[in-house]
């Protein structure tokens, strides 16, 4: 029989070189719970791998990613990242702010309630002193240390490991002092093993460090989720965290108030919204799995609102978070939807020069690399990132300079769209007859 390769030849080449895609749906947890090595990231679908790996089953690290998991639909994973700088204690100053006869103040650690009775003509160093005296007699890994003026000092026996404080809400405020431990550089060093996430947090929930880590993660591609249960914020004192970052403008950074830090509402955030494509889905209005809702005043939502933090409150019986903006009031939807078309078109051109022999510097080549611009805005519109109507502009061939030609640059690829947004508030006007 003859060879058919010997009449008709068939040679097939496959154009596949596939560019990596960044993603959009993975969460990173920093900590100083250094339980492996000597990598400094490793990716968790459970955790119970985590437990069965070291990490405290009723620490901050599993509470967190637990957190992530608990949300409905669920990421794949979660990555947590090993902090290497010198772990400090956590540090917290209790306030009794109000003074009442005959009241129960509480303050609850990593789930245990401590609670004494004001009695009889109290003061608020006596309810203090008796605060102390409880915490102390407890098995809590906190040291609690009476400040003689109504204050009282909380220190975590153990440095980075934190704890989880609540307290009576109006009679007792709190103020994080934990210092800065170095966590851009940790986060920086994180980066270099292992840059492919998208969502950054920490479970220390230092003032310190989510300002240095703030500003640390705006130089990136990336959005950072910050949880805050100081009183000064709820209060809206000049100087306090939040108005901080929204001076600053952080186009990254979310804040989320919330009186318990171990209920790790960022981090329930973060794992509500990362399943759903960017751009699609406003972060306002969602429930979160396993975050009790803080009851607010209205003063107390005015005040947090102004320094564009959110929070996690009921109306009408509904849970839901509150604004879903940044620090610096750009909602986190469009951040994200606008972190992703610019990603997505850039991979969308990578690919098409690295499956092409060359794209030729005539109209043809140019209409080409439109093409590929017109295809990510289209889906952009697919995912409500932006609306229809969107207009893209080549450059005519007969008006690039030479020296473009000659250098093999394409510049003024214009395109021009709507982005799509969201409605967060409605009025209805209406009138009635008889």
């Amino acid at each position: 029989m003859a060879n058919p390769d010997n009449i008709v030849a068939v040679n097939i080449t496959v154009q596949d070189a596939a560019v990596s895609q960044a993603g959009f749906g993975t969460p990173m947890v920093l900590t100083h719970e250094t339980v492996y090595g000597p990598e400094l990231v490793r990716s968790y679908s459970n955790t119970t791998d985590m437990v069965s790996d070291g990490f405290d089953a009723d620490g901050a690290t599993v509470a967190a990613v637990g957190a992530i998991l608990s949300q409905n639909p669920k990421v794949p994973a979660v990555k947590v990242g090993r902090r290497t700088s010198s772990a400090v204690a956590m540090t917290r100053i209790v306030t009794v702010a109000q003074v009442e006869d005959d009241t129960d103040y509480t303050i609850t650690l990593n789930g245990t309630a401590f609670t004494v009775d004001s009695g009889a003509a109290a003061t608020d160093l006596t309810i203090a002193a008796a605060l102390e005296t409880a915490i102390n007699a407890g098995t809590e890994p906190v040291t609690a240390t009476d400040n003689l003026d109504g204050t009282i000092d909380l220190v975590a026996d153990v440095a980075g490991d934190p704890f989880g404080l609540s307290h009576s809400v109006g009679l007792i405020t709190q103020d994080d002092t934990t210092a800065d431990a170095g966590v851009a550089a940790d986060y920086a060093a994180v980066k270099v093993e292992d840059n492919d996430f998208y969502g950054v947090l920490i479970v220390s929930g230092s003032t310190l460090e989510v300002i240095a880590l703030a500003a640390a993660v705006e130089a990136d591609r990336k959005i950072f989720g910050a949880q805050c249960a100081d009183s000064d914020v709820l209060a809206g004192t000049g100087g306090n965290l939040a108005e901080t970052l929204a001076a600053a403008g952080y186009h990254r950074t979310y804040l989320i108030w919330s009186q318990d830090n171990f209920g790790m509402a960022a981090a329930a955030w973060m794992g509500k919204q990362f399943p759903k494509n960017p751009g699609s889905s406003t972060w306002a209005f969602k429930s979160l799995a396993g975050v009790t809702i803080d009851a607010l005043t209205g003063t107390q939502i005015t005040n947090l609102e102004a320094d564009e933090a959110n929070h996690y409150t009921a109306t009408k019986g509904l849970s839901m978070t509150l604004q879903g903006v940044m620090a610096s009031g750009r909602f986190i939807d469009i951040q994200r939807g606008i972190d992703w078309l610019t990603v997505r078109m850039q991979e969308r051109i990578l690919q098409l020069l690295a499956n092409s022999d060359k794209i030729a510097y005539t109209q043809a080549g140019i209409t080409a690399l439109e093409n590929e611009v017109r295809a990510q805005l289209a889906e952009a519109v697919g995912n409500n990132v932006i609306t229809t109507g969107y207009t893209v502009t080549p450059p005519a061939l007969g008006d690039i300079s030479a020296a473009d030609k000659a250098n093999r640059v394409l510049g003024d690829l214009d395109f021009s769209a709507t982005l799509a947004g969201a409605i967060h508030s409605v009025t209805i006007n209406g009138s009635v007859s008889v």
